[in-house]
């Protein structure tokens, strides 16, 4: 009966035709422009590199994250530096998002996979066995 509703609801209408948008063309340039400002040195990026590089042929790993998964790590830490009110990068917010920006991006090989490994395993170890820049 609920999905019935559904069907009867939704065949006149679509909730998607409701949606606003909550932010112009102007302000969603500001925002990308100000987290763009944002510093990043390069021992931060140097920090970046390494992490993404140690995907790469690492047991268990069939595929390993590519450079794109390093310039997305950068910029989602500008982000984050941004959301925090800071002009540059720290090391914390490279390590705050790391897993979820460049786990989903490992391939594992299946015998690791039946042992349970998990992409999000692989990069908690990866972010504890390289040294984050002072």
């Amino acid at each position: 009966a609920d999905e019935v509703e559904i069907l009867t609801r939704q065949a006149l209408h679509h909730p998607l035709e409701d949606i606003r948008p909550c932010l112009s063309l102007e302000q969603v340039r500001a925002i990308r422009s100000a987290i763009a400002a944002v510093r990043v040195s390069d021992e931060v990026k140097s920090y970046i590199v390494q992490l993404v590089a140690q995907t790469r042929g690492r047991p268990g790993v069939a595929l390993g994250a590519s450079p794109r998964a390093s310039i997305t790590l950068m910029k989602l830490a500008q982000a984050l530096a941004a959301f925090d009110g800071m002009e540059f990068v720290l090391p914390d917010h490279v390590q705050e998002i790391a897993i979820p920006a460049v786990a989903h991006r490992l391939a594992l090989d299946p015998q690791a996979k039946f042992s349970g490994l998990t992409a999000r395993q692989v990069m908690r170890d990866i972010l504890q066995g390289v040294a984050a820049p002072r």
